[in-house]
């Protein structure tokens, strides 16, 4: 795998979930991502920088091409620039920046799971079927898919007790930054 498919794989998914929620419509989204990536793999000196770079470089045009689908969506509309870029405040772009990058971890984190467990997980969270439904579906008995749903958490709090730290020092130094800029 080349280093774009790998960031491609990567970051797809968190990118979607941000460009969602500016847009407000996943395959709209889908497409808006697919044409920032567009946009890196004809910009092969991004693409040679650090991962961190390239990252920086993603969500920014992920970000412009939303907000000129906006922009140009709402010309019909006869809106004005200002109150389009206005959709989303500054620090609601930080909010859904962190919400897409730990919605990103999260699904890099349950593809790591063993097969049924993660199926489990599937099922029980972005289904919203009962244990009793699982357990039909899956043939398996209720305390398999209780003891399976346990062990996929555990390993998921370990793996973002971190993240979540992480994430809450910079919303912490965001805050600071934007008090201080007030004054």
């Amino acid at each position: 795998m080349d280093q774009f498919d790998r960031i491609f794989k990567d970051y797809f998914v968190r990118l979607c979930s941000y460009a969602h929620s500016i847009i407000g419509s996943e395959g709209v989204a889908e497409d808006m991502v697919q044409e920032a990536f567009i946009v890196l793999s004809q910009n092969k000196e991004v693409l040679e920088k650090p991962e961190i770079s390239i990252k920086s470089f993603l969500y920014g045009s992920v970000r412009n091409i939303c907000l000129n689908h906006v922009r140009h969506r709402n010309i019909g509309h006869r809106i004005q620039n200002e109150s389009v870029s206005d959709g989303l405040e500054h620090s609601d772009y930080l909010n859904e920046l962190i919400k897409a990058e730990i919605f990103g971890e999260l699904h890099k984190e349950l593809s790591r799971l063993p097969k049924q467990c993660k199926r489990i997980c599937e099922l029980i969270y972005l289904e919203e079927k009962s244990y009793e439904e699982v357990a039909d579906e899956m043939d398996l008995s209720i305390n398999t898919v209780k003891t399976q749903r346990q062990r996929a958490l555990k390993y998921l709090k370990s793996k973002f007790l971190a993240v979540l730290t992480f994430i809450f020092f910079i919303k912490i130094l965001w805050l600071i930054y934007s008090h201080l800029r007030l004054f």
